[in-house]
């Protein structure tokens, strides 16, 4: 469906559990495409509700799960992923009928949460930059990104929920948990961690050439350590969520470091060469150029 704004939501009531990059761009997108849609915003830190508050995005700004009326149709529960599980058990205590969702970019730990109040349906919006909190957030980052979703169960909130993404103009995928925590950690977490480790790398080989280093890291090494810029909470926080699957890309990537050093060492220019060419035709499949 073409995205319309100011369409009718299935939801008019909602609210965001966290107001960082994610919950503060969920927040913005939905005030740009829904006017009249009542929005409320929470998070525990008093200057986040302060920006947002003065961002004119939210129709009440509050501090505490229980501040929340309790007649929420939906709520995306956008914290920290340590705090997921806490959250929504908090939140399926105050509400009644209501849609819970987080975005959390690990969804294996959290399928199995069982509600006895709301519907819970676990979900991850394929976006992101590496700036973060309120200040950071930004309408357009979300604008027709893939939307994965991992129903416990296709029922009719389910549907419901499913519908109002793609209204709202994203790319619905879903997948099972397991599914999903393969490939966003290919696709998300292990290229953060080989980020920091090309940061931590150059540093220890560059050291005491700190000064003539910064000055010649252009736009390939800003490029490829862009992510290494992320929220370190985030990224202690997916190791551990999505521990085996970290693990085995790191195998993985060991392994090809290794082969890479091999070739080095023996002068093998034709096997660099055909290994880089691989690499560039795959990343060109899966990346393709604008």
């Amino acid at each position: 469906m073409p995205l319309r704004l100011g369409m009718v939501p299935r939801f008019t009531s909602i609210g965001i559990a966290g107001l960082g990059l994610i919950g503060g761009s969920v927040a913005m997108l939905l005030r740009e495409l829904y006017p009249d849609v009542y929005l409320v915003g929470m998070d525990a830190d008093k200057e986040i509700c302060r920006l947002a508050s003065e961002s004119g995005v939210f129709n009440n700004v509050i501090s505490t799960y229980t501040d929340f009326p309790r007649d929420l149709q939906l709520v995306f529960v956008c914290t920290p992923i340590d705090f997921i599980k806490e959250t929504v058990h908090i939140l399926d205590q105050h509400l009644e009928g209501c849609v819970i969702t987080d975005v959390g970019s690990v969804k294996s730990p959290f399928v199995s949460l069982s509600l006895t109040r709301n519907t819970f349906i676990p979900g991850h919006p394929m976006a992101g930059k590496e700036t973060f909190g309120f200040a950071s957030a930004d309408k357009f980052m979300l604008r027709g990104a893939t939307y994965i979703l991992c129903p416990v169960a296709q029922d009719v909130r389910y549907s419901e929920f499913q519908g109002f993404l793609v209204e709202a103009g994203f790319n619905v995928l879903q997948m099972d948990a397991v599914q999903h925590d393969a490939v966003v950690a290919a696709a998300s977490h292990l290229p953060y961690v080989m980020s920091c480790v090309a940061v931590a790398s150059a540093e220890r080989v560059h050291e005491g050439l700190k000064e003539p280093f910064a000055k010649v890291a252009a736009g390939g090494f800003r490029d490829t350590t862009r992510v290494a810029a992320s929220a370190p909470l985030w990224g202690a926080a997916v190791c551990m969520h999505n521990r085996q699957p970290i693990l085995d890309g790191l195998e993985a990537a060991t392994q090809t470091l290794t082969q890479i050093k091999t070739w080095i060492q023996e002068n093998n220019t034709a096997a660099l060469e055909s290994f880089f060419s691989q690499v560039k035709h795959l990343r060109d499949k899966v990346v393709p150029r604008v």
